[in-house]
């Protein structure tokens, strides 16, 4: 089992420019449901990789 470390994130430019593609894409209607999608995602990734 992994360490409890703090993980912090911040958005880069690549990262936007793929909220945006998905948005463009028709898979979000906006950028910020794009990044809470992304987010919500990656909070559990984060969950089942230290198994809570």
């Amino acid at each position: 089992m992994s360490e409890n470390y703090p993980t912090s994130f911040r958005l880069a430019r690549a990262d936007k420019e793929d909220l945006c593609d998905l948005v463009k894409s028709g898979i979000f209607t906006n950028v910020s449901d794009a990044g809470r999608g992304a987010m919500r995602r990656g909070i559990q990734a984060i969950k089942e990789e230290r198994g809570m």
